[in-house]
């Protein structure tokens, strides 16, 4: 019905109208059927804004994993310097033993 021109304008606007909504990801099959049920024809590539929110939905979940790592690693670390720490204060308890009890031996043995 509209000039041959004319259409063949409106056949490139519709396929960059199209390029620009939807993304080159396919539409799941669960998609399609559900969609198939309002729409003659549902699209069988999945608009930016649907792939944006699953990859939006899959960064929040590597985010939490990567915090519960963090905190995990925390932890490990805080239990170590705790570790060290006591490892360093029974040295020196010892350091303090051992001399004690070598003035005290020798206090015996020369005196």
């Amino acid at each position: 019905t509209l000039p041959r021109q004319l259409e063949s304008l409106c056949t490139r606007l519709l396929h960059f109208i199209e390029g620009a909504v939807y993304s080159q990801e396919p539409t799941s099959t669960a998609e399609l059927k559900q969609l198939q049920e309002v729409v003659a024809q549902p699209p069988e590539r999945q608009p930016y804004f649907v792939v944006v929110r699953q990859q939006q939905a899959a960064l929040e979940r590597l985010e939490t994993r990567a915090a519960d790592v963090q905190r995990a690693v925390d932890e490990h670390l805080a239990h170590r310097r705790a570790v060290l720490d006591f490892i360093g204060r029974l040295q020196q308890d010892e350091r303090l033993v051992l001399q004690f009890w070598l003035f005290r031996f020798w206090a015996l043995t020369f005196a």
